[in-house]
């Protein structure tokens, strides 16, 4: 009998182990440890804690426009989420950095599915505002052809402001999305240059933006805020998701491009799948995040 009990004990702990395995990393809200992959903390104990809630998104009943569960009045015509439309007076309606905000449409279910883009906030600067996707949209080489190039002959940057901006954005879309005077030319982490400075509809955020607004370091291998979810059509096109790597809302991180040029002749950054800075060869494919200034004007 006692055989009998420890054999269920035994199977009860492996049970429990296989259970408790986390699904990535996480940090103790108590004690503060860090790269914890258990439902309980090893040094204080505290279990872990439940993922936050994402407020669900809604239509505008006034222009139909998404937004994002964060916000609770309309970011092209001012209306509110109530069942009856309240049309407000303001001629702008001016979005939080980390605020979402529903625009275009792109192909992101496994089938090619087309569904509304959401845009997370980054930057407000009067009556504009900085985005980027919220999540990978597509899956990407940095350049084609295997080479030492910049952002300015890449042909991630040809696609973004051809392919990609015909597709994702109408001819009203457009009319609200302005031109950007980009700067390459700064040094990067690795002290190359990024080549001459370009004007673009569309780009990707460079290294030291991407410090800026997702405090992305070689060092931070637990960053949460810049981990990213590739959508099911990025990964039917090349992009990978690891498991063990969640992002903030529990879902498979996955790699994603940055403009500035790698450490090595033929590279270029990216920010990996734990949320640090990484890099590669500019071959490779990895999560495409389309970022842009958006006009908050009617």
């Amino acid at each position: 009998m006692k055989k009998i009990i420890c054999a269920i004990l035994c199977a009860l702990m492996v049970l429990c182990l296989l259970t408790a395995a986390a699904e990535g990393e996480w940090k103790c809200p108590s004690c503060g440890k860090e790269g914890l992959r258990h439902n309980f903390c090893n040094d204080c104990g505290t279990p872990r804690p439940e993922p936050t809630a994402v407020p669900e998104s809604w239509s505008c009943l006034i222009c139909g426009a998404m937004n994002g569960g964060t916000i609770s009045i309309c970011w092209r015509c001012g209306n509110g989420t109530g069942t009856t439309p309240t049309p407000r007076p303001a001629p702008i309606f001016t979005p939080k950095a980390g605020d979402y905000i529903t625009f275009g449409t792109y192909p992101q279910g496994a089938n090619g599915e087309v569904e509304p883009i959401e845009w997370t906030v980054l930057d407000v600067q009067g009556d504009r505002a900085l985005v980027i996707s919220r999540y990978g949209l597509d899956a990407k080489p940095y350049n084609t052809e295997n080479k030492d190039v910049t952002w300015e002959t890449s042909t991630i940057r040809a696609w973004l402001n051809g392919e990609f901006y015909n597709t994702a954005f109408t001819a009203e879309d457009k009319n609200r999305i302005l031109t950007t005077a980009v700067k390459n030319s700064e040094l990067s982490y690795s002290g190359r240059t990024g080549g001459n400075d370009t004007k673009d509809k569309i780009f990707l955020l460079s290294y030291a933006e991407a410090v800026k607004y997702f405090d992305v370091t070689r060092e931070k291998a637990n960053n949460l805020a810049s981990r990213v979810r590739p959508t099911e059509y990025a990964i039917s096109r090349g992009a990978s998701a690891y498991n063990d790597y969640k992002t903030a809302d529990g879902a498979a991180a996955g790699y994603w491009w940055l403009r500035s040029p790698g450490h090595l002749w033929g590279w270029a950054a990216r920010v990996s799948f734990n949320g640090s800075l990484n890099d590669d060869g500019v071959i490779g494919r990895a999560c495409v995040r389309p970022a842009f200034w958006i006009n908050l004007k009617f």
